[in-house]
């Protein structure tokens, strides 16, 4: 509640493996903004053997880039870009078996309270 609603503007939708995703964040308040685009794939695997055999949700993470964005203060958006890498087993799959999707996370470190959100986002093959 400190930071009030965050959200992603899009200039465009979906974005495609290969190709550049362009995305605006707001609210803008912060000074630094961490920024990680990420491929996630999660799965259930079994552990253990006989009596002590468990199913677990395990995640992978398959892909992650990193940037850092100073704040712009006449700007009420920060624009945020990343080149996405051209691979096509590294497509959204939300219906499928592994569960397959990128995500954008923004993360800020301030005084207090620390501001984190992650935010789906739509990545298809052409």
């Amino acid at each position: 509640m400190r930071h009030g609603r965050a959200h992603l503007s899009f200039g465009r939708f979906p974005f495609f493996m290969g190709e550049r995703l362009e995305v605006g964040f707001a609210p803008h308040r912060h000074a630094e903004l961490r920024v990680t685009l990420r491929f996630v794939e999660e799965r259930f695997e079994q552990r253990g053997s006989g009596s002590n055999r468990s199913v677990q949700h395990v995640c992978y993470e398959l892909f992650r880039q990193e940037q850092r964005l100073t704040s712009l203060p006449t700007s009420s958006e920060a624009p945020i870009a990343f080149e996405l890498p051209d691979r096509p087993e590294w497509v959204t799959g939300l219906s499928e078996q592994p569960l397959r999707y990128w995500e954008l996370v923004v993360d800020s470190e301030v005084p207090g309270v620390d501001f984190h959100a992650e935010f789906p986002l739509p990545v298809y093959s052409r």
